[in-house]
């Protein structure tokens, strides 16, 4: 694993620990290869470092997917390339060493001398994706009755 340079790890240290729930830092290199890193803060002391980006834009080349697994990354679904690739980290120094190892082992980029930072926050995503949750919690089991209902009164 390539080494941050001091002044840069102890500011990107800062930008982790400041994070709140849902909250997150993208790391970039400056120069070519442009590759980037999110660094999402979840709950409490616990991170996940995530590629692609939130948006999903760039799909992930499928000759990159054995490396990112091989790197503890994990997708929902590993054929379709939109799909996030994340790894949970426990604390900022866990956080930052797997975002370093994803930037730089995994995609090849250079973190030597300067990385760009972007600020953003995912919060509301994770709050509508719970209410979703919630909300099929309580309206499945009244579709799987209403339609068991149906289906016992065709056959009668």
């Amino acid at each position: 694993m390539t080494a941050l340079q001091p002044a840069v790890e102890a500011f990107v240290r800062l930008q982790l620990e400041a994070l709140g729930p849902y909250d997150f830092v993208s790391l970039g290199t400056p120069r070519p290869p442009f590759v980037a890193a999110q660094v999402v803060r979840t709950e409490g002391d616990a991170f996940e470092v995530r590629l692609p980006l939130q948006d999903g834009a760039q799909p992930i080349d499928v000759a990159l997917r054995p490396k990112l697994s091989d790197a503890g990354f994990r997708s929902g679904d590993p054929a379709d390339g939109t799909q996030p690739w994340v790894r949970a980290a426990t604390g900022v120094d866990e956080a930052l060493a797997v975002a370093v190892v994803l930037l730089t082992d995994v995609l090849g980029g250079s973190v030597d001398t300067t990385l760009d930072v972007l600020h953003g926050s995912i919060l509301a995503v994770h709050e509508a994706e719970q209410r979703l949750i919630e909300l099929r919690g309580r309206l499945e089991p009244m579709l799987t009755d209403r339609k068991s209902t149906r289906l016992n009164s065709s056959h009668t």
